[in-house]
């Protein structure tokens, strides 16, 4: 008989446990090997696009902005509504 939780899970200790333990880590474990791997690539073309005269900040910025939320976006607006707002008030914007 299995070992269970009291939730009716099998206990990590159980055979059937240890196989999905072990699954598990090694899916986890490349999936953290396929993200360095990404983060490497991308540091990569970072350093390609400023070799070629183009801003990583810039284009890190145009990533998020493509892919934020509408909420996210409507939040960003406000607040840059507001910004615009300070800088008018303050004689900032020419």
């Amino acid at each position: 008989m299995t070992e269970a939780t009291s939730d009716g899970q099998p206990r990590p200790n159980a055979p059937v446990g240890r196989d999905l333990l072990k699954n598990i880590v090694d899916r986890a474990e490349r999936l953290t090997d396929e993200i360095e791997q990404g983060q490497d690539d991308l540091k990569e073309l970072m350093a390609e696009a400023k070799a070629k005269g183009l801003t990583p900040a810039a284009i890190k910025a145009v990533l998020k902005r493509r892919n934020e939320t509408p909420e996210a976006k409507a939040k960003r607006e406000a607040l840059e509504d507001d910004f615009e707002l300070y800088l008018t008030n303050l004689s900032m914007l020419d």
